[in-house]
This record gives C-alpha cells, sequence and structure tokens, in this order.
C-alpha cells in the first residue's frame, strides 16, 4: 500500500518559531530537530526543523548529505548527548562536509542530543556554537538536561502536529505473534517453537506470517529486525 507523502510545511510553521526562541534563550548559533523514525518507516529525507542558513540547508538535501553526516549515524546508536568532536571519523569525505558546513556559518562546536521515545521513535536534536571551547563547555554542562528536555517536548509536538506517529504506527502485534517473533529472534526453529508454546508448527507458521504483514516484512529476519526495532520484542 502506498504512504502518502508527508508535508512538514504546516508542521514547520507551527515550530520554526519555537527552534527560533531556543536558538536565542540557550544563546546558540544554530538549533536543529531532525525526526529520525516514526513507526514502522524510516524517511529517506527525514522531516527537520533547522536555524541553518538556507543555502547550507538547500545544499545539504540536494546533495543528500543525510546518508553521509556522520552526526546522524552516531546519533542512531547512542543514549546520552555527544560533542561533535568526538565522532572519530576522519575520512576525507567527512572532513570536507564539515568544512563546508563551517563555510556556511553553521557553527564552530556542536552538541546532539539523541531524542529515544517509545515504539522505536528516534529523533535527534542538534545544537551549535560560536563561543570558545571554554565557553561552550561551561555552557553545555549548565544547559545539558534543559536542552535534552526542549529535546524530548520538541519530539511530542512534532509527531503530534504532523500526524506521523498514527500514520506509521504498525499494527499491533497478538501475544502468540510476539512470542514466536521473539523465539525466531532466539535462534529457534519453527517446529522447536511449536514445542515451546504448545501450539502446531503450522499454527508457529501462521503467527509469523500475520506480523511479517503487519510489520510490513518481507522477510522473517527482517520481522524480527523491525520488531526489535520498534521495542515490539526484546530479544
Amino acid at each position: 500500500m502506498e504512504h502518502p507523502a508527508f508535508d512538514c510545511r504546516p508542521v514547520m510553521q507551527e515550530l520554526e518559531i519555537d527552534t527560533h526562541r531556543a536558538r536565542e534563550a540557550f544563546r546558540l548559533a544554530h538549533l536543529t530537530f531532525l525526526l529520525a523514525r516514526v513507526g514502522i518507516r524510516e524517511e529517506a529525507t527525514p522531516p527537520f526543523v533547522t536555524t541553518y542558513p538556507a543555502g547550507w540547508t538547500e545544499i545539504y538535501v540536494r546533495r543528500n548529505y543525510f546518508e553521509i553526516d556522520p552526526i546522524i549515524e552516531e546519533a542512531r546508536r547512542s543514549f546520552f548527548p555527544f560533542h561533535w568532536s568526538l565522532v572519530g571519523d576522519r575520512r576525507v569525505t567527512i572532513r570536507k562536509f564539515f568544512d563546508e558546513a563551517r563555510s556556511f556559518g553553521v557553527g564552530r562546536y556542536g552538541l546532539t542530543v539523541p531524542i529515544r521515545a517509545a515504539d522505536g521513535e528516534r529523533s535527534l536534536l542538534s545544537v551549535t556554537s560560536n563561543l570558545s571551547m571554554r565557553e561552550w563547555r561551561r555552557q553545555c554542562a549548565l544547559c545539558e538536561d534543559a536542552l535534552f528536555a526542549f529535546g524530548r517536548h520538541f519530539h511530542e509536538r512534532y509527531v503530534a502536529l504532523s500526524g506521523l506517529r498514527s500514520s506509521n504506527s504498525p499494527k499491533a502485534l497478538s501475544r502468540r505473534e510476539r512470542q514466536c517473533l521473539t523465539l525466531l529472534g532466539e535462534g529457534l526453529l519453527f517446529k522447536q517453537i511449536a514445542g515451546d508454546l504448545q501450539i502446531s508448527e503450522s499454527a508457529v507458521r501462521q503467527y509469523v506470517h500475520s506480523a511479517k504483514q503487519k510489520l510490513l516484512a518481507r522477510t522473517v529476519s527482517q520481522a524480527v529486525a523491525r520488531a526489535t526495532a520498534l521495542e515490539i520484542i526484546d530479544i
């Protein structure tokens, strides 16, 4: 089934004012919120709201820098805020990427706050500064908790206003479907799962088939991975 393209313009009109106010309140060079995943799909071009210069934003989107941006990749793995200076990617393309960003006045230093919400929702809040290193570290120490709270609040407002949470949420899996996927993820075979759950092997296959359909997964491995990412099952 085709999913309608998400038009984020109405949401941006609601939230851009908040980003500019937050930038001023926290004494930042720039602030960006990016929605990495809601529900069952990850957008090829993630929705975002930013105070970055229009020239840099246009280049970033046109060249699809979402694919190479090491900050996005690190935010997917991280649970805690991290400074950009600690991201250890030394590839030439990445150095050029950061040099190009700085040439547009993005900021000398950056901090990203990964946001992990329920059902596998992921977003990030990135802030930059032109303060001295000493002042920047001091500001981060004072404001990190407030930035995290702002990021969580912004995430909830964004998904609420956009309607993405309801449109992308997978159908709820039954208890048996969750059990079967969990045991498959632990390496059990269909026959072993049938024995553990005291049901027929054909019933196990039917539960797995139903779970795949609900998760829009083509394979069992994809269904297990998607259910794990969405925190439907815990392996």
